[in-house]
């Protein structure tokens, strides 16, 4: 039973493309991804940091591309650095067009702001789902966020991006699932990243660590680890799902602390 699980759970002679790579979420997932067996193609936007990332990956055949990917050039060039390395079986998005926190209301109008990730997840598609049909082996998974499901303050653009990707994930799961390719979501809660320290106070981060059923803000390699099971043969029966890793906090928890006077 061990060896089979081993066997079912590795990922040897795979390629996995994992967008937003170098810090948090997709430089776990990556980590992950590659001590099953994976050639990673790490793709972030700083050079420096990728080549430290890609060095310290569990086996061999791992490569880096340095792009910002809210560029459309960048995205082409992308395109063709993946054709290089070999079209992936296995794509983790975790990216997206970068916008500020602003009210709806003072919005400055920017379609890019909306159509910039969604154009570079249909490229991708149209390049690895025919070599995917071919293997009879693909996965997808997106990083969404409970944003998309719960809201925010000045998170409206933001929450647009992440419902298109769960949009686009779950009609890819319908169009090709019969192929034995899975396009699942992931929606995590609070989750400590380097960019969660950098943006948020320490105040604003112990609130928003209590506001779920542990108390407690989550880790990049607890995500990891979810993004791990779905990409590997294990996980070939789960396709089309939005996985809430969240410790609870879609149960709205916040609420019950905020009565009893704790937040």
């Amino acid at each position: 039973m061990k060896n089979e699980f081993f066997k079912n759970y590795s990922l040897e002679n795979k390629k996995a493309l994992v967008l937003g790579s170098s810090f948090g979420i997709g430089k776990s997932s990556a980590e992950f991804l590659a001590s099953q067996g994976a050639e990673i193609l790490l793709v972030a936007r700083n050079k420096k940091i990728l080549i430290e990332v890609k060095n310290n990956l569990t086996g061999k055949n791992h490569k880096y591309f340095a792009a910002d990917l809210g560029f459309e050039t960048e995205q082409e060039k992308l395109i063709e650095e993946i054709k290089n390395f070999g079209i992936p079986e296995i794509i983790l998005i975790n990216w997206n067009y970068k916008s500020k926190p602003e009210k709806l209301t003072k919005l400055k109008l920017n379609e890019d702001l909306i159509t910039k990730e969604t154009s570079l997840i249909l490229k991708l598609i149209q390049i690895c789902i025919p070599y995917q049909k071919e293997k009879k082996f693909g996965r997808w998974i997106g990083i969404s966020s409970m944003i998309s499901l719960l809201g925010g303050h000045g998170q409206g653009i933001y929450s647009i991006q992440k419902n298109s990707l769960e949009s686009i994930l779950k009609t890819l799961a319908i169009e090709v699932g019969k192929y034995g390719i899975t396009s699942n979501i992931i929606s995590p809660g609070f989750i400590l990243t380097e960019n969660t320290k950098s943006n948020l106070t320490e105040k604003q981060i112990k609130t928003y660590s209590k506001m779920n059923l542990l108390e407690r803000a989550g880790t990049p390699e607890e995500i990891a680890h979810a993004v791990s099971f779905l990409s590997s043969p294990l996980a070939s029966y789960i396709n089309g799902i939005n996985l809430p890793i969240c410790a609870g906090l879609d149960l709205n928890w916040g609420l019950n602390l905020f009565l009893k006077g704790e937040l």
